[in-house]
């Protein structure tokens, strides 16, 4: 019976490890495949898809500058009606600017877009950045130049007789 015992447990031991070599050795070959196939790298955009995104993207750039004049415009014509003063002006006119430069960016820093387009975009938020830097300075020279140079007598002869009056500066 010993005999019978022990050939018996030899058969199941070497069933054992059969089975056991056999699933870590596919294991280790199915990884290997995978991991010499590619399956684990990770996957850049296709051209197809940057195309897609880069035209989105455009689309929504349009949008920003098709908006941005006639929001300038409008606060432009308001300042000429005597609506706004200097003040008002420059408040309204930065924060338009600052809000498109930041739209601007986010456009840029989306991913999977064309390297061209990152370029224009970024360009166009630097010149606007130094557009409205030009365009604070300006105001603030001409705010200072109405506060120092005209007498009393010529604001209010320019404030009621000129019909070619932009700012009323009182």
């Amino acid at each position: 019976m010993a005999k019978a015992s022990s050939k018996k447990w030899k058969t199941e031991t070497k069933t054992v490890a059969t089975r056991i070599i056999v699933g870590v050795t596919t294991a280790v070959i199915t990884s290997a495949v995978i991991y010499f196939l590619g399956f684990n790298r990770s996957k850049k955009a296709s051209e197809l898809e940057i195309k897609k995104n880069t035209i989105q993207i455009w689309k929504s750039f349009m949008k920003l500058e098709n908006e941005l004049q006639p929001a300038h415009d409008t606060i432009f014509a308001r300042a000429v009606r005597g609506e706004l003063t200097f003040e008002q002006r420059r408040r309204q006119d930065s924060i338009l600017s600052v809000t498109f430069v930041s739209d601007v960016r986010k456009l840029r820093d989306t991913p999977d877009i064309d390297a061209d387009m990152k370029t224009l975009l970024n360009s166009r938020s630097e010149f606007k950045e130094e557009e409205l830097q030009r365009y604070l300075d300006y105001l603030t020279r001409i705010t200072r130049l109405s506060d120092t140079l005209i007498t009393d007598e010529y604001r209010n002869f320019f404030d009621t007789r000129s019909e070619f009056a932009v700012y009323k500066f009182t």
